[in-house]
């Protein structure tokens, strides 16, 4: 953790880049469970004055919040230099997959073009633009990725993201519900090859429903962290399922190895109530009758988290500990990832690459104003009193 990072000054500071060109575009994209942090930092590098201007589309539809849209889009001036910053958070391993390979992703249209106009919105934008992609958030290393090669341009070290496993929402208290309050490593790498019966869960034997992992797509990097921490495999095939359908009448499909291509998504569904009563569709095929009643397990950034519990999901420790920073920063919980800023190869010297080397060191010197890394969301590197050596370790104490 500590080997690769390092802190970006002097002349990587985007307040002494001369800058001649009319304007710099950067395309970011990458980690969901990161967002968060990353729009406080890209809007901590604008100039104060004239303001940026900021679109953020797809955002949650409930609270217009514009940290949880997929799509952003700054507009203004860093240095006194014109800045177009666009991102689309895609997914951790499609972040790396995008920057070492050139595959391209959709950015929104410029502000002021196309019908794009400064904003939060819960719609998708009007107007896409693909493009190649300079700059990945990712929350794990390349190294344990499904693209370890060609090799990222650099690699920063910024922080730390936590993650929880939740419960989905009821309607009611069922008893067999309320006695689901943690979940082991083993018991989850059940749960992720096709499901499980509540009891191995509860210790009760008269908990007989199933209980489902309803997960994200192989490119979230907050799935690589769930097997690595469960020690299931990165590279092994799950078999999770989505949740659908109005709330009192969720449906259970079988995903097999995909999964929510974002986490909002994932968490949105987990609040989607009734699954205690309803039809199990996957027992019932397997059975050859109907068979009522089900619940599902959830791994989320902690953002989403809040979004889910806010939805009726509830919170289950891992292995007996619950989430939260002190246990995260004394190595007590398991349950997080390392994040990374890394950049396409092809750049080398550039106005993007230094764009990404201010980004890193907002995030490592975490002293702007408001705190990017609020020490919930995301954990500075500066605080923790735990590493973990690869993504596949335990955390141990510095």
């Amino acid at each position: 953790m500590k080997s690769k990072s390092f802190l970006i000054a002097g002349a990587l500071s985007l307040g002494v880049i001369t800058q001649l060109q009319a304007q710099t575009r950067v395309h970011i994209t990458g980690s969901t469970a990161f967002r968060n942090a990353a729009y406080d930092a890209i809007s901590a590098q604008f100039d104060a004055a004239p303001a940026v201007q900021i679109a953020a589309y797809s955002a949650n539809a409930t609270s217009l919040e514009p940290h949880t849209a997929s799509f952003m889009t700054f507009d203004g001036n860093i240095g006194g230099a014109h800045y177009i910053v666009k991102t689309h958070w895609s997914g951790s391993e499609a972040g790396i997959k995008d920057i070492a390979t050139g595959k391209t992703e959709t950015f929104t249209a410029d502000i002021g073009t196309g019908g794009i106009v400064a904003g939060t919105f819960s719609a998708a934008p009007g107007t896409t633009v693909s493009t190649n992609v300079d700059v990945a958030f990712a929350d794990n290393a390349q190294a344990n990725s499904l693209t370890k090669t060609p090799l990222a341009g650099t690699n920063f070290l910024v922080g730390i993201v936590p993650f929880k496993w939740v419960k989905n929402a009821q309607s009611g208290s069922p008893a067999e519900w309320l006695r689901l309050t943690n979940v082991t490593d083993h018991q989850l790498r059940v749960a992720l090859s096709g499901g499980t019966k509540l009891a191995l869960m509860t210790g009760n034997t008269n908990d007989t429903k199933f209980v489902y992992v309803a997960g994200r797509d192989n490119q979230s990097g907050t799935r690589v962290n769930a097997l690595a921490d469960t020690r299931y495999g990165i590279k092994t095939s799950v078999d999770q399922i989505t949740i659908a359908g109005p709330s009192g009448a969720p449906v259970n499909t079988d995903a097999g190895n995909s999964g929510q291509g974002s986490g909002g998504t994932l968490a949105n569904s987990m609040g989607i109530v009734g699954s205690a009563t309803n039809l199990d569709s996957i027992q019932t095929v397997l059975q050859g009758s109907n068979v009522f009643g089900w619940y599902a397990l959830a791994y989320l950034g902690v953002a989403d988290s809040v979004t889910a519990i806010n939805a009726g999901a509830v919170e289950v420790s891992l292995d007996g500990v619950a989430e939260s920073p002190a246990a995260i920063k004394e190595g007590q919980y398991s349950f997080f990832g390392v994040e990374q800023i890394l950049t396409n190869p092809s750049l080398g010297a550039s106005p993007q690459t230094t764009f990404a080397g201010s980004l890193a060191n907002a995030f490592i010197q975490n002293t702007n104003v408001p705190i990017i890394l609020d020490g919930t969301n995301g954990i500075a590197l500066k605080d923790m009193h735990a590493t973990k050596a690869t993504d596949l370790s335990d955390p141990t104490h510095n």
